[in-house]
């Protein structure tokens, strides 16, 4: 898949969370800027090492498991969700959750990080 398609077909799932999408990139320039309080700082922090260490982040699965994109970011496999951003959204969930729901068929994963709520 080229990563043009590949990008293309992250929209609908994208519009349909535009406000924890938005929310997440403001979050990312916010912090960047210093302007975060420190509790969502750490929050960010706690998941992205969370993630970093997760096998569904796209760079432990293309090493696990042979998973294969056209994207140059690191994202999460089950949600598809850029991961600085998802991390960065408060109201955002691991993406365990959204397999979950997408698949109640399937073994259940563990969810890894919740909502932050103040």
């Amino acid at each position: 898949m080229s990563k043009l398609t590949e990008y293309i077909s992250l929209i609908p799932k994208g519009l349909a969370n535009i406000d924890e999408v938005a929310a997440g990139w403001l979050n990312v320039v916010k912090n960047e800027a210093g302007l975060l309080p420190e509790d969502e700082q750490y929050v960010i922090a706690t998941r992205r090492s969370i993630c970093d260490s997760c096998p569904f982040n796209s760079k432990n699965a293309k090493d696990l498991v042979g998973y294969k994109t056209s994207r140059t970011e690191e994202h999460c496999t089950l949600c598809s969700c850029p991961l600085i951003a998802k991390c960065s959204s408060m109201k955002s969930v691991c993406g365990a959750q959204y397999y979950n729901e997408t698949h109640p068929d399937k073994p259940q994963l563990e969810v890894r990080w919740k909502a932050y709520e103040k």
